[in-house]
């Protein structure tokens, strides 16, 4: 190899070193102040994905231009946008708590606690909660704030989804958790909760796993199958943690024109249409 190729490959190396380390730094600055139900709306407002959306608005938070994320949260909520509960960040006790409080369901507590975060009104929800609780409807909760860094380098939100319905908390307690684990060296213990909670059904939606409309699109027309197809696929692939190659057939979809090859010699083993006319995930 020629001393430029190398000089040329270190420097591709360092790049993709420093767009990672930005990456994570702008996913600590978003969630400091923003969840998971915020990036769901803000990915609505802006097309793209749930983590394309952290990412911006993490920049944008640097760059003190936080005006631009509330314009495009209030723009998602005029158009409809509905968080479900386990995006909110709040566990499973907190809706009980409230469910005790007001002598109601818990699924109804659930509902009124997604509608607050959807709204706006965490701070609110979470003054409820601890009037709740203040009272003894429920047990002290687990706060989820925290470093999340490690985690979402590695893991993405269908993770923590799923670790989060072993767990019994909210997904953003989930990723703090994860993220105190890979700290202190226990990526095992991590990996064999996922196994766990994909052997209990716990599964991810494609608006989970972090994929774009465009990458399902994609992967349509490279497969010649329904976008609902494609994107079911894609949602199969990330709730089995086969996140690596759900990207790798992306990709590849992405780099090839479609009809170029023939669909079942492309497909990647697990990813491949029954009787070549419908698209069957692996695992489902």
């Amino acid at each position: 190899m020629s001393r430029k190729s190398t000089i040329s490959r270190t420097g591709f190396i360092l790049a993709q070193m420093w767009a990672a380390t930005a990456s994570a730094d702008d996913l600590t600055k978003f969630y400091a102040t923003y969840n998971d139900c915020d990036a769901k709306l803000l990915a609505g407002s802006w097309s793209a994905s749930q983590n394309e959306a952290k990412t911006r608005a993490g920049r944008k938070l640097s760059a003190g231009a936080a005006a631009v994320i509330e314009d495009a949260l209030k723009d998602a909520r005029k158009k409809g946008a509905q968080c479900q509960f386990h995006e909110t960040g709040f566990a499973y006790d907190d809706a009980e708590a409230l469910s005790k409080l007001w002598g109601v369901s818990v699924t109804e507590a659930k509902n009124a606690l997604a509608s607050k975060a959807t709204s706006g009104d965490r701070a609110l929800a979470k003054q409820v909660i601890a009037e709740a609780r203040k009272k003894g409807a429920g047990p002290k909760p687990v706060k989820p704030a925290g470093d999340v860094s490690k985690f979402v380098a590695k893991y993405n939100f269908c993770d923590a989804k799923i670790l989060a319905s072993v767990w019994g908390e909210g997904v953003e307690a989930a990723k703090v958790f994860g993220h105190q684990k890979i700290a202190n060296g226990n990526v095992a213990t991590l990996e064999q909760v996922l196994a766990e909670g994909r052997k209990k059904g716990t599964a991810c939606e494609f608006h989970e796993t972090g994929f774009a409309y465009a990458d399902a699109e994609a992967l349509s027309k490279h497969w010649k199958v329904s976008i609902d197809e494609a994107k079911t696929a894609l949602a199969s692939k990330l709730t089995a943690g086969d996140r690596a190659l759900a990207k790798q057939v992306v990709a590849e979809a992405k780099g090839k024109p479609p009809g170029k090859s023939k669909v079942k010699q492309r497909m990647p083993p697990g990813l491949k249409p029954a009787g070549g006319q419908h698209l069957k995930p692996h695992g489902h």
